[in-house]
Order: C-alpha cells, then structure tokens, then sequence
C-alpha cells in the first residue's frame, strides 16, 4: 500500500480505531473530509469503510487519497451531508 505517512494527528481517537477496529469491520466516516481516518480504518485495519463528505473541495483529495492508497474495494464514498432536518446545504 502506498501511503504518505504524517504521524497519528488525533492521537487518542486514531489509537483507539487501531487497537480495537477488527478487520471487516464496517467504519462509517461521517465528514470524512481528506478521508485520514477512512485511509486508516481500511488501510491499516482492513474494515469496510463508507466515507461521507458533501464539500466538493475535500470530494476532490478524499477521491484522490483512495486512488493513491489503491483502496477502492475497501472506501465506499457518499457525497451527502448528514443532520437532522432535511434540506439543502452549500
């Protein structure tokens, strides 16, 4: 797996999907963002992984990010925004 490693950021949170995430786990990334913690749930932890951004700008590096670790069969993206009304969001 090609991956570009930064250090565990959210040390206590990345910690922790690590030690107790089992491999074929189901991770749901809800603001997945640039997709760091899906990346590391499936990457590392081999988990299913179903990450959900709305923003176009972090679509685009989340995207990105799978491609370059060759994560495809593990990330499933759903661009959507995710609260407790119904709506539109920009």
């Amino acid at each position: 797996m090609l991956q570009y490693y930064n250090g565990l950021n959210d040390w206590e949170e990345m910690s922790f999907l690590i030690h107790f995430l089992n491999p074929n786990d189901l991770f749901v990334d809800v603001g997945a963002n640039i997709g760091v913690y899906s990346i590391l749930a499936s990457g590392v932890r081999n988990a299913q992984s179903i990450a959900i951004e709305p923003g176009q700008l972090a679509l685009s590096s989340l995207t990105a990010n799978i491609s370059l670790n060759q994560l495809h069969a593990l990330i499933q993206i759903k661009e959507v925004a995710i609260g407790n009304k119904s709506g539109t969001v920009s």
